[in-house]
């Protein structure tokens, strides 16, 4: 587990830690992964659209599932997050 310092406004600018198991390190990874992705889709989406304005994006279903992937990677990771972090916090 890593402890990472945290800055929360809430805090007005206290430090604090947060935890990072490695399991949330990885699911972070495949996050910036898949955001990088999705990126690149909807760089290629806008390109098709400018050329072929009246056209459907041939890729729109490879995006639809990235966007699904995205949500799910994050809805774990703040699970995740939740569970470790308020832990520490009750501590």
């Amino acid at each position: 587990m890593i402890r990472v310092p945290l800055r929360v406004s809430a805090n007005a600018g206290a430090a604090m830690s947060e935890i990072i198991t490695e399991e949330m390190y990885q699911l972070k990874q495949l996050i910036m992964q898949t955001i990088s992705k999705r990126e690149t889709l909807k760089d290629e989406m806008n390109e098709w659209y400018n050329r072929f304005p009246n056209e459907r994006f041939a890729k729109l279903d490879n995006l639809i599932v990235i966007d699904s992937m995205l949500s799910e990677l994050d809805n774990n990771y703040k699970r995740l997050w939740d569970f470790h972090n308020r832990q520490a916090k009750q501590a």
